[in-house]
């Protein structure tokens, strides 16, 4: 199928799809009670909706619905991502601009990070996924070329992939996965939602490298003030080296020139007492590279030398020692 919204897969054409489905089922009492209720838009006792009034880009927002429920007047808001994740303090922000909605919705076609989950939560934003747009639309009993497109553009593009990315990527071993940001984001989640809260350092961040490469990163432990008046991070990164994807532990610190011994000094025992963790894990590490002078790896392994699984299951346990070894190791070194 030459598919309609695989040429144009951008925020705005949710805003305009969910636009156009809700005003075309709203002459359909069964079918349009039937999607709010799916979308968390009303409760399950609602009958009739009606009055619907929808406006986009108000003060910025992507969507706000206006209806009644059985007479009773109700507005819901709607941030909707496609891939892109939430700007700083956006949620809040279209919250406190719009503080007395009955509803706020984060939907986001991509998979949801935990990150996302957190802060729509803090938030009071309800989060929707891709798979539960797909069910409420494939609910309806509207005829529609325009609504078969775009289901069908759900389930090649966000469904089919996540499934595989969550159901089918640690079971069958399949790294090359890595590719996508979202098999990146869903491997990291695994240790981010094991260790949360576990110090005040942890915190998460996903970008590309110049040239599009993704790359997904989860800071675990710092310093403060050892170099001066500079900090030090210890990070895991999710990134591609040689045609091939690995996961790198890393030292960082935006040093002058007058600590690059220090720094190099206590890089040297941090490898010495982090890299026999890896070993006692049944972690296959490989050679650490020793260029860098702000950021330097003190341990990578390759994810095709590597099971999945295996990682997966002790990544949690090792952070924390790790996490150990780099604390005791600071002082003794400065």
């Amino acid at each position: 199928m030459n598919n309609l919204f695989s040429y144009s897969p951008k925020e705005l054409t949710t805003d305009g799809f969910l636009t156009w489905i809700i005003y075309e089922i709203s002459g359909n009492k069964k079918d349009l009670v039937g999607f709010f209720k799916r979308l968390g838009l009303c409760n399950e006792s609602a009958v009739e909706i009606s009055k619907i009034d929808i406006s986009r880009q108000e003060e910025n927002t992507d969507l706000i619905l206006r209806y009644e429920i059985d007479s009773v007047p109700y507005q819901a808001l709607f941030e909707n991502k496609t891939y892109s994740t939430i700007d700083s303090n956006q949620l809040c922000k279209y919250k406190n601009k719009f503080p007395d909605l009955n509803y706020y919705k984060y939907l986001k076609l991509a998979r949801i990070n935990y990150y996302e989950k957190k802060e729509a939560k803090a938030n009071g934003y309800d989060v929707l996924s891709s798979f539960d747009l797909y069910e409420a639309l494939d609910s309806l009993t509207l005829d529609s070329e325009i609504l078969t497109q775009y289901k069908k553009f759900l389930i090649d593009s966000f469904v089919a992939p996540l499934n595989e990315i969550e159901h089918e990527m640690l079971s069958g071993n399949k790294f090359e996965l890595f590719r996508k940001r979202q098999a990146q984001q869903y491997f990291i989640d695994i240790l981010y939602q094991e260790i949360d809260e576990l110090n005040d350092s942890i915190y998460f961040k996903s970008r590309s490298n110049v040239g599009g490469g993704a790359w997904t990163q989860l800071d675990i432990s710092h310093k403060v003030k050892i170099y001066g008046e500079k900090t030090e991070y210890l990070f895991w990164r999710i990134d591609k080296k040689s045609g091939e994807y690995y996961l790198r532990l890393n030292q960082y610190a935006n040093i002058s020139k007058d600590y690059k011994n220090v720094k190099k000094q206590i890089l040297k025992k941090l490898r010495e007492v982090i890299e026999p963790l890896f070993t006692h894990y049944g972690l296959s590490t490989s050679s650490p590279s020793n260029r860098g002078v702000k950021e330097s790896e003190i341990c990578i392994i390759y994810f095709k030398d590597n099971d999945l699984c295996n990682i997966a299951k002790v990544l949690a346990d090792l952070t924390k020692d790790v996490i150990k070894q780099y604390q005791s190791v600071e002082h003794s070194i400065i």
